[in-house]
């Protein structure tokens, strides 16, 4: 179930990014994510001004859930789900997600067509709140995964996914952090170009002037952020490596060692640090 004080928390993020039709602003919202995948973080999500929602946008926001059709396709060995007039198995090899929604030109998730019945704006996702110092990105850009790697000596080429750094709640941490990202954020918002406008050179140029001007601030961020991401990672994975050497459960299909901590064992048993 969601946090206790989400609204109390909500309406202080609101307070720093009051709601608007015309600027990004951000949106708290609890992620419980699905049975066969459990999350339970608090995410911030990423508005897009009005003016620039395209029209195959607001088709996707406004059409049927995204999930209206389709299964989700898991299963040890194959997808259980069967074709209700052969009794054919619909998928040979189980891909451990939801396949055969519904189908449109702009491609939206399931969470943001619930978010758009929310608040009426389309959103990305924008920071998740997990660990003990406010969170980290969703996504990031190749630059900054470039960067990271970097910064961390190899250790790590990419954030935590949700779930992998212990919950947190949305508090002065998270705002402490938001804050050094704001800068970052209005440069952006004052050099975006709507997705009708641009061209592919106009994307990689973009680009370009993004890592050029934002990369000092990125880099800055990252060295007071990567202790933790890597630390929290190699934590997880050590818990559920103790999980596999003391239960003798099949590690692989458990699925509790993402890429990320297959990255993380490959360089710890390198240096010699892993003992299993």
């Amino acid at each position: 179930p969601a946090p206790s004080g989400l609204v109390e928390m909500r309406a202080a993020l609101e307070a720093r990014y009051p709601r608007s039709e015309q600027v990004s602003w951000l949106y708290a919202r609890w992620e419980p994510g699905d049975p066969w995948k459990p999350i339970n973080r608090i995410l911030l999500w990423q508005t897009l001004p009005l003016k620039d929602t395209t029209l195959d946008m607001l088709a996707a926001l406004k059409g049927p859930h995204p999930r209206s059709t389709g299964h989700y396709c898991g299963g040890k060995e194959w997808c259980p789900v069967v074709d209700a007039e052969t009794g054919d198995v619909l998928c040979l090899k189980p891909k451990m997600r939801w396949v055969g929604g519904v189908r449109t030109d702009w491609s939206i998730s399931r969470q943001q067509w619930e978010i758009y019945r929310e608040i009426g704006q389309y959103a990305e996702p924008f920071w998740v709140v997990q660990g003990d110092h406010g969170g980290h990105p969703k996504i990031v850009f190749d630059w900054q995964k470039e960067m990271l790697e970097r910064e961390t000596d190899g250790a790590m080429g990419d954030v935590p996914r949700m779930g992998e750094l212990p919950y947190a709640p949305l508090d002065q941490r998270v705002f402490d952090r938001l804050a050094d990202l704001d800068i970052m954020r209005e440069w952006e918002s004052k050099h975006f170009k709507a997705f009708t406008d641009r061209t592919g050179a106009d994307v990689e140029a973009w680009e370009a002037e993004r890592k050029k001007a934002l990369g000092p601030m990125w880099a800055k961020w990252i060295r007071a952020q990567a202790d933790e991401m890597y630390d929290g990672a190699r934590s997880a994975w050590r818990d559920a490596a103790g999980e596999f050497r003391a239960g003798g459960s099949d590690l692989k299909e458990s699925r509790k060692l993402s890429d990320a901590m297959h990255e993380l064992r490959m360089a710890a048993l390198e240096s010699g640090e892993s003992n299993d």
